[in-house]
């Protein structure tokens, strides 16, 4: 079993994407600090938690299904921050619901339906979704984000692993415009 570790290195959103021998990956949005109200699952529905989420594109570039499902260990994704601290992702922040009401101001909110991404790929399949992280402070970004996979034949123990690594390069003290490709909140109608 070998582990190839493939680098991608992005100046811009555009140019986040990842593609290795059994799987592609592409980062579509980072939103820094995202406001969620707590819901019915939260102690305090009225308390408002922010995260680092993150909507990404898994390609299944194989002839046989690959796990995207973070909970069952055969996929890992960490995010390093600007000041090299790392963090483990999540599906979402309440188990059990994607749907999240996201703070625009202090008297407007709106409900918002952050998908997880299919838990299992098919062949030669994709699946679109959003990973939580925890909110940074401010001035600190993301910087590096990795993807661990264990690829498996069918009924078979994993015969490989693959880490794909994508690095952006960008000046931490720009502005969070498009240029840079990040945003501070940037929703769109479903």
């Amino acid at each position: 079993m070998d582990q190839p570790h493939t680098l991608k290195t992005a100046t811009r959103l555009s140019e986040a994407f990842c593609f290795g021998r059994f799987v592609g990956v592409t980062i579509e949005k980072v939103l820094i600090n995202v406001p969620i109200i707590g819901n019915e699952y939260s102690d305090d529905k009225g308390s408002i938690v922010k995260f680092t989420l993150v909507r990404v594109l898994y390609s299944n570039l194989w002839h046989n299904r690959i796990s995207t499902n973070i909970r069952t260990g055969d996929h890992n994704i960490r995010m390093v921050d600007s000041e090299g601290f790392q963090y483990s992702a999540g599906m979402n922040v309440y188990e059990g619901t994607e749907k999240a009401e996201v703070k625009i101001s202090n008297k407007k909110a709106i409900k918002y339906d952050f998908i997880s991404a299919e838990g299992r790929l098919e062949p030669s399949a994709k699946t679109r979704g959003w990973l939580w992280f925890p909110s940074l402070h401010m001035g600190v970004f993301p910087q590096r984000f990795i993807f661990d996979f264990r690829v498996f034949d069918p009924g078979c123990d994993p015969i490989n692993l693959e880490s794909l690594e994508i690095k952006f390069e960008f000046q931490p003290n720009q502005p969070l415009l498009d240029g840079a490709g990040f945003k501070t909140l940037e929703l769109e109608k479903i």
